[in-house]
């Protein structure tokens, strides 16, 4: 009789120690998975900002080959001028770019209406710089110059504002811009 006691209380199934382990590998595992999300979200949200700066060098050198000018800023000649409200919370920030592009003027993929996290751009008509302003989010050590990141990304530091994470394209007249 003790015997077949004994062999009752015997069950199948886990014990609480093997459940825990389980659970706990199982968190492990998602924290690895949640943080390499979100990784992979900022690096394409930086090559968005990239192609975006490019798309918009392209109209505005269009703009020039149509017109015999670089277009001017909304906010006027050699001004500063951009979607986030530091710069005049202008959504179409360069003016006369209407006439090429049928769509709204690229704004940031994450940060959209804040103080100062845009795209800008600056001209007086003969040269122009093109801006995404403090939006970059994988700069290596936080300077576009710095030999960890890529040649795209260095090709456009603004040398002028080290150590800031900001990228941009520019005709040759407006370097230090």
């Amino acid at each position: 009789m003790w015997v077949k006691q004994q062999q009752q209380r015997q069950q199948p199934g886990f014990t609480i120690v093997e459940l825990l382990i389980v659970i706990v590998v199982i968190g492990i595992l998602a924290a690895i998975v949640i943080v390499a999300y979100s990784g992979i979200q900022a690096r394409t949200r930086d090559n968005v900002r990239i192609s975006d700066l490019r798309d918009l060098q392209k109209i505005v050198e269009l703009y020039k080959a149509e017109n015999g000018s670089y277009p001017l800023p909304a906010n006027g000649s050699l001004q500063w001028t951009g979607n986030c409200v530091t710069f005049g919370s202008v959504t179409s920030y360069i003016s006369g770019a209407s006439s090429i592009v049928t769509s709204r003027l690229p704004l940031d993929p994450k940060w959209k209406n804040t103080d100062d996290k845009c795209y800008l751009y600056k001209s007086d008509g003969t040269d122009y710089m093109l801006l995404a302003w403090k939006v970059m989010e994988t700069i290596c050590g936080g300077d576009p110059s710095n030999v960890c990141n890529s040649d795209q990304i260095r090709s456009m530091d603004r040398a002028v504002t080290p150590n800031e994470l900001s990228i941009a394209v520019w005709s040759p007249g407006a370097v230090n811009w």
